[in-house]
């Protein structure tokens, strides 16, 4: 007789259901693919194709803001459809063919055209598995839910260089690594195409528009605060270019990398837990801050140090990234999470379209040390804002909020 599996909704391991836990292996996944190549790619990019900061910037900004305006109409076609599988499993397989390409470029415009496409993909996926995962839990756990995949995500990201860097003491080209990063891609399909349960959401009165209008005064405010923070938080390339600047190696970059993301991943369970427990706005705040504080010591951190401001920066996406995105929710109905996932994810495009070409020209134009004090500087505006976020509700002897 074969047995009979559990329902999709029940708690599984740690109080998690099914679907919670496949999407963490299934991003899991992802940042393995991913970051084989994202630590080596403003190496490959600065070495082998002669390209400058502002090109970075301009890669970096152009196809991460993509994804963010995508997010906007995939959240809201979830809704809509009242499905989000099949969006969360496109989205999935787009980017994990596409990404290997890079191996073959030979310009710095290929590289940009790979990079858009890839987050194409995540522009497809990210608002409506955001959704999911929030339908997938209780509310009383939310914020272990979103921190439970986000520490998959950053452990997938810690393991990716260091299979590149195994990669490169074998003697594999850069290129080659790239190829490769189809195998854990391949896996991503098979988990995401198998795995996942569909979980229709709740049916509105009236039809899901894409607008503004359901939204009260609180998430209109928040994504004011979010907007604020996230025009300092430019692309992650910088932050290897920063490490070249301080001294370190390719294969030494690998390694605090590595060592970067494990730590984002070892915090984020935990950023996720104490949210439910003292509230979202006391995580997203205190990570905030750790933000600019790390932001204004990698401005002149002396050489050789630039790994201490850099473990501030993972503290914070381990105590705010998921509390950040499980905030969301706290905050609209059920039957708009997906349209509002993807206004969310909208306005973190509107940011990075902005900060990262603005990074790159301050960077050329004055020194990247007043990049940074600048992105320091935005982001305690971003804090300030967030204060007046207010949400009450009690979980678990809590206030959501953080009042």
């Amino acid at each position: 007789m074969t047995p009979k599996l559990p329902h999709p909704d029940a708690p599984l391991w740690l109080g998690l259901s099914r679907n919670v836990l496949i999407l963490g292996l299934v991003s899991f996944l992802t940042d393995t693919a991913s970051e084989m190549l994202v630590p080596l790619l403003p190496i490959f990019l600065a070495t082998e194709l002669n390209a400058g900061a502002l090109h970075i910037g301009w890669i970096a900004g152009l196809s991460e803001s993509l994804a963010s305006f995508l997010k906007l109409g995939s959240g809201w076609l979830s809704d809509r459809l009242h499905r989000r599988k099949l969006l969360i499993v496109l989205g999935y397989g787009v980017a994990s063919l596409v990404r290997p390409l890079m191996g073959l470029a030979t310009s710095w415009w290929h590289v940009m055209a790979v990079r858009v496409v890839d987050r194409v993909g995540k522009g497809v996926r990210i608002a409506p598995r955001d959704a999911l995962l929030a339908d997938s839990c209780d509310e009383a756990v939310r914020g272990r839910a979103f921190g439970f995949q986000q520490m998959a995500d950053h452990l997938g990201a810690a393991i990716g260089p260091l299979l590149a860097l195994a990669l490169l003491v074998a003697h594999a080209s850069i290129r080659t690594i790239f190829l490769l990063s189809i195998v854990p891609g391949v896996l991503v399909l098979l988990a995401a195409g198998v795995g996942i349960t569909e979980k229709p959401p709740k049916r509105a009165a009236v039809p899901v528009r894409l607008t503004l209008a359901p939204f009260d005064g609180r998430f209109r405010l928040y994504l004011v605060a979010t907007l604020l923070f996230h025009l300092a938080v430019a692309s992650e390339f910088f932050l290897i270019l920063r490490m070249k600047d301080g001294g370190l190696h390719d294969a030494a970059v690998l390694l605090v990398w590595s060592a970067f993301m494990a730590a984002r991943s070892a915090c984020a369970m935990l950023g996720g837990v104490l949210s439910d427990r003292f509230g979202r706005r006391t995580l997203i705040s205190a990570g905030w801050l750790l933000f600019a504080a790390a932001w204004g010591a990698l401005a002149w951190a002396p050489r050789g140090w630039v790994v201490l401001p850099l473990a501030a920066y993972a503290l914070f996406h381990g105590l705010s990234q998921g509390p950040q995105r499980a905030f969301v929710a706290d905050l609209v109905p059920e039957h708009l999470r997906g349209t509002a996932y993807g206004v969310y994810a909208f306005v973190l495009g509107i940011a990075t379209l902005v900060a990262n070409p603005t990074f790159g020209w301050v960077s050329v134009r004055f020194g990247m040390p007043w990049a940074f004090l600048g992105g320091a500087v935005l982001a305690l505006a971003g804090l300030a804002t967030l204060a007046f976020v207010r949400r009450q509700g009690a979980i678990g002897g809590s206030v959501v909020g953080g009042l």
